[in-house]
């Protein structure tokens, strides 16, 4: 059939002209019923499309944009509306206004009833969120200390009652630290009774006895500096007398050679002659040369060996000397202050390094199912403290928490019905009520959400922690146009009044 979607909704509109305003039936056509119905489904099936569409988008923009989504929605149902109706009238209304005036009594009539039903005819005011199911009795297994998880004695799914131990910790250098603890508090408490008996008398006499042995080391020192800078400057007065004496032989070679020079240029002395002369000069100049240096070095060295030797002692007999003082005014108050507060610092330690010890096994705090997976698997690995080991969960002890926008809190209150719908289970309804509303609003992207708690009546055994679906909450009866009106003015009063 060609052009049948043209064909079949102009011939559908027709007969829709006709059963709302009245206007004459249209003309019959070949295949004039399958038209209509065809026409009848296309626009039923477009007009349910777009319908879904737009309450889908109303639900998300309404969750992201309050009011204003809404307002959005509506202009654009009005716009598609306007282009899925046209036709439909065509003038046929306002002719039905003028001269059909029994079927403008029956339009009359059905939107009074429409009116009186809206008024008269009380509604369910619902508050409607999503939902998730939680589980009341559930506990995060934590390590209580940094270690190796080196047994796991159940897995997921397994039912582990209250105080049984689920797993194993391994902290490898613990016993060899509590064993070096163990060893610094015996040496502490060594020190402070040290401190507490003081020094032995004979200590103090054989300190004082290295004191004085201290003090004839140091007179000698003394001594032998004072024979060394005696024996220093006779040594001193033998390299001015020896470098005298070489000076004079250098003078005397010197003047030799000179005259040994007139005579080579007069020819009047041999060449061997003047080359021993000449000779003498070089010893001569070399050895007033080494004995200078001779000097000069043992200058340098002095008497420094005899003076660090001295300074030495000295400082020797100094800390013996300050050492015998000590000895004999006793143990300082805070001293012994100090080896006590070291040691109480060790202890606890120590009890603190014990402490580790029960903690290394980890115990279920409640009875429940370990929901964890691949629990097994994690055996060998490394833990910080406080990291997450596993979950576990009574799955028979189940609590609903409804997310409601924060515009359909106000009117919620503990005891009003709550019907849940799970997504796992699209066929059961389960009944319930509001047992309590959560204190502070938990803030979203645009708006927040209030949760309330309920907990679902009947078998739950279909139930699981984690299962999601849609909740509604039944705040009392109220014509519809009451219901309506408050929603309506809601909206107006929180998105568009300022």
């Amino acid at each position: 059939i060609h052009n049948l979607k043209q064909r079949s909704m102009s011939y559908f509109k027709g007969y829709l002209q006709c059963v709302l305003w009245g206007a004459p039936r249209p003309a019959g056509r070949e295949r004039g019923k399958f038209l209509l119905c065809y026409g009848i489904a296309s626009w039923v099936f477009s007009l349910s499309l777009v319908t879904l569409i737009l309450f889908t988008l109303g639900r998300y923009l309404e969750g992201r944009l309050g009011g204003i989504g809404i307002a959005m929605v509506a202009v654009l149902t009005v716009m598609i509306g306007r282009r899925r109706l046209g036709g439909t009238t065509q003038g046929e209304f306002t002719k039905m206004i003028l001269k059909r005036h029994k079927r403008k009594a029956i339009w009359t009539a059905i939107i009074a009833t429409v009116i009186a039903a809206m008024l008269l005819v009380p509604m369910h005011d619902r508050a409607e969120g999503t939902f998730e199911m939680r589980s009341l009795s559930r506990a995060e297994l934590r390590a209580p200390v940094a270690g190796f998880l080196r047994e796991v004695y159940f897995s997921e799914g397994d039912h582990v009652p209250k105080g049984t131990v689920i797993a194993r910790l391994e902290t490898p250098d613990l016993a060899s630290r509590i064993a070096q603890k163990d060893a610094q508090i015996n040496e502490g408490q060594a020190r402070l009774e040290l401190l507490l008996v003081g020094p032995r008398k004979e200590a103090i006499v054989q300190q004082r006895r290295r004191v004085e042995r201290s003090e004839t080391w140091r007179d000698l020192a003394s001594t032998e500096l004072d024979r060394t800078r005696k024996a220093f400057q006779q040594e001193m007065v033998q390299f001015d007398k020896l470098l005298a004496q070489y000076r004079a032989e250098q003078q005397f070679h010197n003047e030799r050679l000179r005259r040994a020079d007139t005579l080579r240029r007069q020819k009047s002395i041999v060449d061997e002659e003047y080359e021993l002369r000449y000779k003498d000069h070089l010893v001569a100049n070399s050895q007033v040369e080494q004995v200078s240096a001779d000097k000069a070095r043992r200058r340098s060295i002095g008497t420094l060996l005899a003076e660090d030797e001295l300074a030495e002692r000295s400082k020797l007999l100094a800390d013996e000397r300050a050492t015998l003082a000590m000895l004999e005014a006793g143990t300082r108050t805070e001293e012994i202050q100090a080896a006590r507060a070291l040691l109480a610092r060790l202890q606890e330690e120590a009890k603190y390094l014990r402490s580790l010890e029960p903690k290394l096994e980890i115990v279920c705090p409640v009875d429940g199912t370990i929901v964890t997976p691949r629990l097994m698997e994690r055996i060998g690995t490394y833990l910080a403290e406080g990291e997450l080991i596993c979950e576990v969960e009574e799955p028979t002890l189940l609590r609903a928490e409804i997310s409601l926008p924060e515009e359909e809190i106000a009117r919620i209150e503990k005891g009003q019905k709550v019907e849940l719908k799970v997504r796992a289970l699209p066929f059961e309804v389960f009944i319930t009520e509001v047992d309590q509303v959560a204190p502070k609003a938990v803030a979203g992207e645009l708006q927040s959400t209030v949760v309330v708690y309920c907990k679902p009546h009947g078998s739950t055994e279909h139930l699981r922690p984690g299962m999601t679906g849609h909740a509604r909450i039944y705040r009392g009866r109220s014509s519809a146009a009451t219901v309506f009106a408050k929603k309506g003015m809601r909206v107006l009063r929180t998105e568009f009044w300022w």
